[in-house]
């Protein structure tokens, strides 16, 4: 005979699973009756840069396509519906598809003439560098007489 383990039931805790399960389910329902969805993405800084690391799987590098206006960067693209083969039918679909955007605003202190982007293993890649006077600098103190 297995021990079971009481657990004590928790409202509140139940309701805020409930709660992000609702706020995710309209939030994907929001980009659908927009007609575009927003990929993941992590930004790091360094003290050179910043790199923004978007989640792109699937995704061509000519779907891609990546502007700076008025320190915002916006990432645009598609993610093309693979239409099923002859006998395939799919069951469930739960990959967004279609239109994708992303607008990220950058710091004033980015040389935006100098932006560079890569995809590799379907991750994008875009590095932001800092400008000079932006980075930090060293400063000697020295003895006075």
């Amino acid at each position: 005979m297995e021990a079971s383990v009481a657990r004590r039931w928790d409202p509140l805790q139940d309701l805020f699973q409930v709660g992000s399960e609702v706020s995710r389910l309209l939030g994907t329902a929001e980009s659908a009756m927009k007609g575009t969805w927003s990929p993941a993405a992590d930004i790091l800084e360094t003290p050179d840069k910043f790199q923004i690391i978007v989640e792109l799987p699937g995704i061509n590098v000519a779907d891609v396509d990546i502007t700076v206006e008025n320190d915002v960067l916006t990432l645009r693209g598609e993610r093309k519906f693979a239409e099923p083969q002859d006998k395939e039918t799919y069951r469930r679909v739960e990959r967004l598809y279609g239109p994708f955007g992303r607008r990220i605003a950058l710091p004033p202190k980015c040389d935006s003439t100098k932006i560079d982007a890569s995809m590799r293993g379907g991750l994008l890649t875009i590095e932001v560098p800092k400008m000079e006077q932006a980075k930090p600098q060293r400063i000697e103190v020295r003895a006075s007489e």
